[in-house]
């Protein structure tokens, strides 16, 4: 089998042969965390002016309600951008923001059931005994956050193609034979990050008789491992839209 014919090579290769779309993508990504971080701290500002914090009522409710839309509502704007860009690979593509009315209820249904399927599991935890529940809950938890990201982004990707829910979920890209082997390519990078991880705590405690190189080591490679998980993110993401294109 010639490796450079795997999704997953074509996928790695994108990294030198189309960087300026790429570099897009970084910059969509980092303005939507910081529009976030300033959209929640506004929102903080206003709570502790209008709400009854210590004493909730409705309107605590209705403001909670209202800020979790405006974050799906937020969220589903830069991805319209993010899909954009991603589809600017292969081909021209606008930025189509009127999917925004398809894409906000999406992902806002997508939202409703994983809180949903978690609160199941949260409730299923408790058929076992306190010895067990939190690995059941953490096992159990990870593999569902997994796949609903795996998912989330698999439709997300097969939604701004087709341009359609309805001819969304007859594509034959959701199936599972499609997407199957980005699953032991995520155990993989998990373990690698473990790997890290334990590189990072053993080299921090080398260095503890210095409490200041101690911190450098350690914020050094703390940003390493963020920009390796998000690198991971950026594989995902762009593996999901090789095998959907």
């Amino acid at each position: 089998m010639d490796y450079k014919k795997t999704i997953a090579w074509k996928t790695i290769s994108l990294l030198w042969q189309k960087p300026k779309q790429l570099f897009l993508l970084l910059v969509f990504d980092m303005l939507f965390f910081l529009s976030l971080f300033l959209f929640s701290n506004t929102m903080d500002k206003i709570a502790h002016v209008i709400l009854n914090l210590e004493n909730p009522n409705i309107n605590n409710l209705i403001f909670g309600l209202f800020y979790f839309l405006l974050i799906i509502l937020m969220y589903s704007f830069f991805k319209i951008l993010i899909l954009s860009a991603l589809f600017k690979i292969h081909k021209k593509t606008k930025y189509d923001f009127s999917l925004l009315k398809l894409l906000f209820p999406l992902n806002t249904a997508i939202l409703l059931l994983l809180i949903f399927i978690l609160t199941i599991l949260l409730v299923s935890a408790l058929a076992f005994s306190q010895i067990f529940r939190q690995e059941f809950i953490i096992v159990t938890g990870v593999i569902i956050l997994f796949l609903f990201y795996i998912l989330t982004n698999l439709i997300q990707i097969n939604f701004f193609k087709e341009k359609s829910i309805k001819k969304l979920f007859k594509n034959k890209n959701l199936s599972f034979h499609t997407w199957k082997y980005i699953i032991p390519l995520n155990i993989f990078f998990g373990v690698l990050f473990w790997l890290l991880f334990k590189l990072l705590s053993f080299l921090t405690g080398k260095f503890a008789f210095n409490e200041i190189l101690a911190i450098v080591v350690g914020m050094i490679f703390t940003v390493l491992l963020f920009i390796y998980l998000y690198l991971v993110h950026l594989f995902n993401r762009l593996y999901l839209y090789m095998v959907s294109k």
